[in-house]
């Protein structure tokens, strides 16, 4: 498992618990060393009280991803799991895939399955371009996706402690060729007998029904940005005028790209929005969700930079909308916003760490404050950006205040002018 966060450590934990079969997890040095320490428990969500525990030892073993030094031996029939952000794909081709190897020391990567975690539409493109690029474009053929139908997060304290939730998980391929589907169901198989977990594990019926699901998967979790740059629970952006309006024309602008790119009207708009309503209660209730605390766990702690895929999926629908000559403000805006924060956020903490923390707690109460939400941080200035919020001239939907903020923002932590 390349990824020791909560889905790899979830994940990998399952199957650790319920077969025989031997898990290593790689994952950051942090994490990894307090699970050495302390072992992990995993809290299901569905089930109170019937807490897992994972001693690491012969089948559970927790590697961190600051030891250059270690090689992992797999077995040629072995399943390497990719549960990192999509942007750190290029780092795990390159800093893990050489340190694979055979009983003997040798390069191992031949017959091995490839599953990829992230959210997002076409993943496994992506991830067979780098294998390609790094000369590994054999492996392409082996790489499928996982669709998880459920959350897990980090809970922080002394001994790790997962809490997590999964209705169902499902496994296919973009391009489902009767090669690569005998691979699916091959790999549904094994796992089915390996893991512990009453949860539904099964493999997508057909190319069609999974590039539906994960359509479906991306527009439900293109909502997450809305929820890392205000820093809101699900159902309170649901109560939020604004937030709300934002989701929904959000949706229906995916749906549109959906419709344009296949030719088809699978989804209805508000079908999928009661959809997208009954997960984000079922999944998170009073929760926030796993992708957007990428962005605010490194805002309250900035011991690490941002890593988030979230902006990408709007950038997705955004770049096919404009290749079909649809409108695709709100998908592009988004996007493009939690795409600017994180790369100026990453860029202060590279000259002062406090600097970043102030940055990032500045710019989500001042969107909160944008929108009617109480700020979290109380880092609500008032200064002269936050009085136009009140000007009468002001877009109704406040796009152009939301601009405005963090461009204020930025050029005042900017790390020149704080230099």
């Amino acid at each position: 498992m390349l990824g020791g966060g909560a889905i790899g450590c979830t994940v990998g934990g399952l199957i650790a618990l319920g077969s025989r079969l031997k898990v290593g997890i790689i994952g950051r040095h942090e994490c990894a060393s307090a699970i050495r320490s302390h072992g992990l428990t995993l809290i299901n969500k569905d089930t109170p009280g019937a807490n897992l525990f994972i001693e690491p030892g012969q089948n559970f073993r927790i590697y961190s991803d600051i030891n250059p030094e270690t090689s992992f031996h797999l077995n040629r029939n072995a399943i390497i799991m990719i549960a990192v952000k999509s942007p750190d794909y290029e780092n795990v081709v390159r800093e893990y895939f050489p340190r694979i190897v055979d009983g003997n020391g040798e390069c191992s990567l031949n017959d091995q399955k490839i599953l990829l975690f992230q959210t997002g539409v076409d993943t496994e493109t992506r991830f067979a371009g780098v294998l390609h690029s790094n000369s590994y474009g054999d492996l392409s053929e082996r790489v499928m996706g996982v669709i998880v139908h459920g959350m897990a997060h980090v809970m922080k304290s002394d001994h790790p402690e997962i809490k997590f939730h999964n209705s169902e998980t499902v496994i296919g391929a973009w391009g489902m060729s009767g090669a690569k589907k005998h691979l699916v169901n091959e790999t549904v198989k094994l796992l089915k007998s390996s893991r512990k977990s009453t949860n539904p594990l099964r493999a997508a019926a057909n190319q069609d029904k999974y590039r539906q699901l994960r359509y479906e998967r991306a527009i439900i979790h293109s909502a997450n940005s809305i929820f890392a740059l205000f820093r809101v629970k699900p159902l309170e952006a649901m109560d939020c005028m604004f937030l709300r309006h934002y989701l929904e024309r959000k949706y229906s602008e995916a749906i549109d790209v959906h419709t344009a790119l296949t030719g088809q009207s699978q989804f209805k708009f508000m079908e999928l929005l009661s959809h997208a309503v009954a997960f984000f209660e079922d999944a998170f209730q009073d929760e926030y969700t796993s992708l957007s605390r990428d962005c605010f766990d490194s805002i309250d702690s900035p011991d690490h930079h941002i890593r988030t895929e979230i902006s990408e999926i709007d950038s997705y629908f955004a770049s096919e909308a404009d290749r079909h000559g649809i409108n695709a403000e709100y998908s592009a805006f988004f996007g493009s916003l939690l795409r600017n924060f994180t790369s100026r956020f990453n860029e202060i903490r590279g000259e002062s760490v406090d600097l970043a923390q102030e940055f990032g707690r500045k710019f989500i109460d001042w969107n909160r404050m944008a929108v009617g939400l109480e700020p979290h941080y109380d880092m609500a200035d008032d200064v002269p950006v936050l009085k136009k919020i009140r000007l009468a001239d002001a877009r109704e939907d406040r796009l152009d205040v939301l601009e405005e903020i963090y461009t204020v923002l930025a050029d005042r932590y900017s790390p020149q002018r704080s230099v």
